[in-house]
């Protein structure tokens, strides 16, 4: 996984392209980057530096140019994150705020300052922006052309909240449970909630155990989810691991998950491209896969014979050489392989591995 950053990363940005694929026996790149992809940079060099992949100065300096190269952007009178950035330096992206990616870049910049807190000016890059002012009532903002709108509009709102959390923002719960519940009930309401919210996936419920530690309600739709899992498996003989991922086709994004409540048609694959022609049974079927990093993810938070045989999977059908990992398996035996990859697949499972070898802690508990 670590090659992919090894191979990929800018010297003159440390900033590390989405995605990349192999084509007449040469690497090619996509080269932009959102906050999102900029945070699984941070958190795949910290998980880098904590498996001893690099040493403590190639460490600093990834890091050092990386940081120094995130952009701010004006958006609706405000100083925000640039929401898509250039790997290479050259031309801006398209102006965008996307909350939920702020979220993930807070998210890995308080990791990062809390594993090497005497190493970068984090506490000076956040105060340039002004976050606060996108929250209403608490709720984060996502702009949707020049107004804001909440963000609070899938099951990543969860994970969304934590990343401003860490930075003292005060925000909103997603989910109105009551404060009477507890335990199994209120796990339960919380799926009632979230069910309303749409399909759930194995991102970003895990990612908020590997890096803070379960809240109340990523716990619950994360036994939801693999009780789901594990119950399709048991019954049809099929692997299924599901999250979001890069395909090489359009609408090039997908996010899998799973519909609570829905007994007809519970496995989903969702786009942010409404087209009916990817909302069709023959599109779902052609790029479902086994999620790489999602199968890492379970290995290591839920360990057992399932989540050991996803991750055999993923090794011995998704490496590419130079490259780490390809996004998924397909799930359909007549799909061919992919031979791409990308920034957060690679990511994400270097911050698995690290989190299985540092006893199970959450990274903000990790120290350089």
């Amino acid at each position: 996984a670590w090659s992919y950053f090894d191979r990929l990363t800018d010297p003159g940005t440390g900033l590390v392209p989405a995605t990349a694929w192999l084509e007449d026996g040469k690497i090619l790149s996509y080269d932009f980057a959102t906050m999102w992809d900029t945070a699984s940079v941070i958190l795949a060099t910290i998980s880098a530096h904590s498996l001893e992949l690099i040493d403590k100065v190639e460490f600093q300096s990834r890091l050092t140019l990386l940081l120094s190269s995130l952009a701010d952007q004006p958006f609706a009178g405000l100083n925000l994150p640039a929401g898509l950035s250039s790997t290479t330096g050259g031309s801006p992206g398209d102006k965008r705020y996307d909350a939920s990616d702020t979220s993930r870049l807070l998210a890995a910049l308080k990791i990062l300052a809390t594993y090497a807190p005497a190493d970068f000016p984090i506490e000076q890059i956040v105060s340039r922006w002004e976050l606060g002012k996108t929250l209403r009532d608490g709720v984060p903002q996502t702009a949707s052309g020049v107004r804001f709108q909440s963000a609070y509009r899938s099951n990543y709102a969860g994970y969304l909240g934590r990343g401003f959390e860490q930075w003292g923002f005060e925000v909103a719960s997603p989910y109105s449970i009551s404060t009477d519940l507890s335990g199994f009930d209120a796990r339960i309401a919380t799926l009632h909630t979230a069910a309303r919210l749409g399909p759930i996936g194995t991102e970003p419920h895990l990612l908020d155990r590997v890096e803070f530690g379960f809240s109340e309600p990523a716990f619950a739709m994360s036994e939801a989810l693999f009780a789901a899992q594990f119950a399709e498996y048991q019954k049809t003989g099929q692997l299924v691991c599901v999250s979001e991922a890069p395909i090489n086709r359009e609408p090039w994004f997908i996010y899998q998950g799973f519909q609570l409540g829905d007994v007809e048609a519970p496995w989903t694959v969702e786009t942010l491209d409404p087209s009916p022609r990817f909302t069709t049974r023959g599109f779902r079927r052609a790029v479902s896969m086994v999620s790489s990093k999602a199968a890492y993810l379970w290995h290591f938070v839920r360990p057992g014979e399932y989540t050991s045989q996803l991750v055999d999977h993923v090794r011995q059908n998704a490496s590419i050489p130079s490259l780490g990992f390809a996004p998924g398996v397909p799930s359909a035996p007549h799909v061919t392989r992919p031979s791409y990859s990308d920034v957060n697949t690679n990511g994400v499972i270097l911050q698995a591995i690290a989190f299985g070898l540092n006893g199970a802690r959450p990274a903000i508990e990790w120290r350089a």
